[in-house]
C-alpha cells in the first residue's frame, strides 16, 4: 500500500495550542484597538453633536413645536442622558406680547433612542423662568398653536414634557373698557357715582396678576394636540393657587381644576370673567373651569369669600365686606346667605346670578337707619327723616337691566320732619335702566293719630325728580299744631288731606288740599310749601259763626300773614255775655276784608288792617278802620250810620230806637273785654222826629260816659215818656 503525503505531516498537540494562542492574542489587540477607536470617535461625535448640533436642533424643535421663536443659551453641562443650557428666552413677537426668560434649561433625552431610532424625545425643565402672558382681545390667555409632531429631518425631535421649577408668572388681563363685566354700555351713565366706581374698577382690573414659586409640568399628548398640566405656587398678592387640567391646543378647549387658598378676590375677577366683579377681600375656592370654543365659559364648584367687595352689574352701589359661600353651576353663580353691605345698608343675600337667565336674588335687611338708607339710595327729600327700618329685597331681570324691588317697614318710632310715626311701610321698585324708583302702597300711622297712605316715583341720576302723592285721614290737627309749637285759640279738629310733592330734590313744591270738618271753624283749603319752607295758604274757606271767611296767606320762620274776606260772620259767639249783660248782639254780623299778621310761637295776631270792613248791627252799619293792637290792648275807629241803639241796649229809652250816626275811637283789653273796661271818645247825632240830638266830646271810661248834648227841634214826647200836656219841640 502506498502512503499519502499528508500522513507524513502530523504536528504534535502542544505545538498546535501555542500556535492558536499566538494568533488569537494578536487579533484581540487589533480588535480592542478598533473598539477603543470607535468609542473615542463616538465620544468625539457626541461631543461635537452636543456642542454644535444639539443646540440648534433643540432650538429648532422647540421653535417648530411652540410655533414661536425660541433662543437657547450655550451648553453649560451635558451627560449621556441630558444637557443643560444657559440663559434662554422666548421673545415677544409683533403679534404676540407673551414672552419668557429662563436662567437654566435642563433637557433630558434617551441616548439609545437617539442612536438607534434617530428620535430625540425632549424632557425640558425650565429653572427660574420669568414668564409674561397677556390676555388677547378674545379673552384668550394662550393663543399659541402647538404644531403636531412630524418626521422632520435626519433626526426627529419631539417635546414630550415641560417642567417648571421656581417660576415667576405675570398675567396681564385685557382692558375691558367702560362696559365692565357685561360689555359696553352696561352701566347707566346717568349715575355719576356708579360711573366713578366702575372707572376705578376698570383701572384696577387692568393691573397685572403675579405669581412666584411656581412648580409643575405640562405634557404634550395626542401628537402635540393635547396638553395636560399641573402647576401650583404662590400669588404675589398673597395666598396659594394650583391648577390641574388639560386643553386642546388648536381649539383652546379644555377643563381646568382651579384651587385657591386665601386668594385675593380682585385677582379672580381679573383672570376669570364672572357675572359680577370681585373687589378687595380674600377667597378660598375649588372650581372646575370648562372652556368650549364659541361658547361661554362654564364654572362649577364653590368658593368662600371673606371681606370681599362685590360689584353687581348696573346695581348702583357696591356690596362691601361680603362674607359667605358662593357656588358656581355652569352659567349660574349662587349666593348662599352672603352677609354684606349695600352701601350703608347691611343685608343677607341669597339667590342666583345667571349670565344667561339674569338675576334671581333675594335679600333681607334686619335693621338700618333711614339716614343711611337715604344716603345709600342717593335720595334727597325735602324733609328730614329719622328712624330704623327693616326690608326684604329682590333683584330680578336680565344682566343688562336688573330690577330691584321689595318692601320696607319701620321697626320702631320714626320721624318725618317733626311728626313721629308708630309705623311706616312701603313697597318699592328700582328700574336700573331708567334709574327710576317707584313707591307703592305707602302706609303710615302717626303717633298722635291718623293714617297716611301714598305712592309715587323718584327719578335718580343727573336730573333727579320727585313725584309723590299722599292722602291723610283723621289726623288730629290740634296735636299736629302743638308739634309745630302752634297753639291757636280755636279747635282745628281732625283733618283729612291730600298732598303732592313734585320737582327736583332741591326745589320740591308741596301742595296740600285739606278738609277740617269738625273744628271750631270747619273749612277747606290748600297749602303750598316752597323749597325755602315758605308756606302759602290758598283757597281757604272757613265756616265762622254762621258766616264764611275766605282767606289767603303765608307762613315762614314762625311768622304769618293773611288776607281774609268775611261774609255774614256773627259777632255774638265771640263776646263773653257775662261782660256785656245789657247788650244784645243778636243779628250783628261782620263783613269785609281784613289784612292780618302775627306769629305762631305762641299764636297771636300782631296787626290788623281793614278794607271795607264793617258790622251790620241795630239796623245800620258800623264801619271799622284804623285797628291797632299792642300787647293785650286794642284800639279802632268806628263810623256808625243808621244804627239804632235801642236794638242793641236791652234797657234803653225810646229815643235810642232812632238811627244814630257818628264817629268813635274805642280802646280796650282783648283778654278782659267789657263795657267797664271799654274806653271811647267821639261824637254822634241821633235823628228824632224830624229833629236832631247831637252829642260832642263823648267820653266813655270805667262804665261811665259823659258828653255835651245839643237838641234841635226834637219832639219831647219822643225823648222819653211824658204826660200829654208836655208837648212841643226841644231846642
Amino acid at each position: 500500500m502506498t502512503k499519502s503525503p499528508n500522513q507524513d505531516i502530523h504536528l504534535p498537540s502542544p505545538i498546535r495550542k501555542r500556535l492558536w494562542l499566538l494568533v488569537l492574542s494578536r487579533g484581540s489587540i487589533a480588535l480592542g484597538g478598533l473598539l477603543l477607536l470607535g468609542i473615542i470617535v463616538g465620544i468625539w461625535r457626541l461631543w461635537t453633536f452636543v456642542q454644535t448640533e444639539l443646540t440648534p436642533l433643540a432650538q429648532q424643535s422647540l421653535t417648530t413645536t411652540l410655533n414661536r421663536p425660541v433662543k437657547l443659551g450655550r451648553v453649560t453641562q451635558f451627560s449621556l442622558t441630558g444637557v443643560e443650557f444657559g440663559a434662554s428666552a422666548i421673545p415677544a413677537t409683533p403679534t404676540d406680547p407673551d414672552r419668557a426668560t429662563v436662567e437654566v434649561v435642563e433637557v433630558n433625552f434617551n441616548l439609545l433612542q437617539l442612536i438607534f431610532n434617530r428620535h430625540l424625545k425632549l424632557d425640558v425643565t425650565l429653572v427660574n423662568p420669568d414668564i409674561y402672558i397677556q390676555q388677547d382681545d378674545q379673552g384668550r390667555w394662550v393663543s399659541t398653536n402647538i404644531v403636531s409632531s412630524g418626521e422632520g429631518g435626519v433626526i426627529k425631535t419631539d417635546l414630550d414634557k415641560l417642567w417648571f421649577r421656581d417660576a415667576k408668572l405675570t398675567l396681564m388681563p385685557q382692558n375691558r373698557g367702560a362696559g365692565g363685566q357685561g360689555g359696553k354700555g352696561e352701566y347707566p351713565t346717568s349715575n355719576s357715582a356708579l360711573a366713578k366706581q366702575q372707572l376705578s374698577a376698570n383701572k384696577t382690573q387692568h393691573l397685572p396678576v403675579g405669581f412666584s414659586q411656581l412648580n409643575g409640568s405640562a405634557q404634550l399628548l395626542a401628537n402635540n394636540q393635547l396638553i395636560r398640566f399641573d402647576v401650583g405656587g404662590q400669588a404675589d398678592s398673597g395666598g396659594s393657587i394650583s391648577i390641574q387640567g388639560e386643553t386642546r391646543s388648536k381649539v383652546l378647549a379644555g377643563n381646568f381644576q382651579l384651587r385657591a387658598q386665601n386668594f385675593l378676590a380682585e385677582d379672580i375677577t381679573r383672570l376669570i370673567k364672572l357675572p359680577l366683579s370681585l373687589q378687595a377681600g380674600r377667597a378660598n375656592g375649588d372650581l372646575l373651569v370648562r372652556l368650549t370654543p364659541g361658547q361661554r365659559t362654564l364654572l362649577f364648584g364653590s368658593a368662600a369669600v371673606q371681606g370681599v367687595t362685590l360689584q353687581i352689574p348696573k346695581v348702583p352701589q357696591l356690596l362691601s365686606d361680603s362674607q359667605g359661600n358662593l357656588r358656581f353651576q355652569g352659567t349660574e353663580l349662587q349666593l348662599n346667605n352672603i352677609n354684606t353691605n349695600y352701601g350703608k345698608i347691611p343685608l343677607v343675600a341669597t339667590g342666583i346670578i345667571d349670565t344667561q337667565a339674569g338675576f334671581k336674588l333675594a335679600a333681607r335687611v334686619n335693621a338700618v337707619s333711614l339716614a343711611n338708607a337715604q344716603e345709600t339710595l342717593k335720595v334727597k327729600l325735602p324733609v328730614l327723616i329719622a328712624g330704623q327700618v327693616q326690608a326684604s329685597l329682590q333683584i330680578t331681570g336680565s344682566i343688562k337691566e336688573p330690577i330691584l324691588s321689595g318692601s320696607v317697614a319701620t321697626i320702631q318710632t320714626a320721624r318725618i320732619d317733626k311728626v313721629d310715626f308708630d309705623r311706616i311701610s312701603s313697597k318699592f321698585e328700582l328700574v336700573t335702566s331708567s334709574s327710576l324708583i317707584t313707591l307703592k302702597d305707602i302706609q303710615g300711622k302717626a303717633k298722635v293719630g291718623g293714617e297716611i297712605t301714598g305712592a309715587g316715583t323718584i327719578q335718580l341720576g343727573k336730573t333727579p325728580r320727585l313725584d309723590l302723592n299722599f292722602a291723610a285721614k283723621n289726623v288730629p290737627g290740634d296735636a299736629i299744631a302743638k308739634v309745630y309749637q302752634t297753639t291757636p285759640a280755636f279747635q282745628i279738629g281732625n283733618v283729612s288731606a291730600t298732598a303732592q310733592l313734585i320737582g327736583a330734590p332741591t326745589n320740591v313744591q308741596t301742595v296740600v288740599q285739606f278738609q277740617a270738618p269738625n273744628g271750631t271753624y270747619p273749612g277747606t283749603g290748600e297749602v303750598a310749601i316752597a323749597p325755602n319752607r315758605t308756606v302759602s295758604f290758598r283757597n281757604v274757606a272757613l265756616n265762622v259763626s254762621g258766616g264764611t271767611v275766605r282767606a289767603t296767606g303765608s307762613y315762614v320762620n314762625q311768622r304769618w300773614q293773611a288776607v281774609a274776606i268775611a261774609s255774614g260772620v256773627k259777632l255774638e259767639p265771640f263776646v263773653d255775655k257775662s261782660q256785656v249783660q245789657n247788650v244784645s248782639l243778636a243779628g250783628a254780623q261782620f263783613n269785609g276784608r281784613l289784612i292780618l299778621s302775627g306769629s305762631t310761637a305762641p299764636f297771636e295776631i300782631a296787626t290788623i288792617r281793614t278794607d271795607g270792613a264793617g258790622v251790620q248791627i241795630g239796623g245800620g252799619i258800623v264801619a271799622v278802620s284804623n285797628v291797632q293792637l299792642q300787647d293785650q290792648g286794642f284800639s279802632a275807629q268806628l263810623v256808625a250810620n243808621g244804627v239804632r241803639l235801642g236794638q242793641i241796649l236791652k234797657q234803653s229809652p225810646p229815643a235810642l230806637n232812632n238811627p244814630l250816626a257818628g264817629t268813635f275811637q274805642i280802646a280796650g283789653n282783648r283778654d278782659n273785654f267789657s263795657l267797664k273796661t271799654l274806653r271811647g271818645s267821639g261824637e254822634g247825632s241821633l235823628a228824632i222826629g224830624g229833629g236832631t240830638v247831637t252829642a260832642k266830646n263823648i267820653q266813655v271810661a270805667n262804665g261811665v260816659y259823659q258828653a255835651q248834648v245839643q237838641a234841635k227841634n226834637v219832639p219831647v214826647q219822643q225823648l222819653t215818656t211824658l204826660p200829654k200836656q208836655f208837648q212841643g219841640a226841644l231846642n
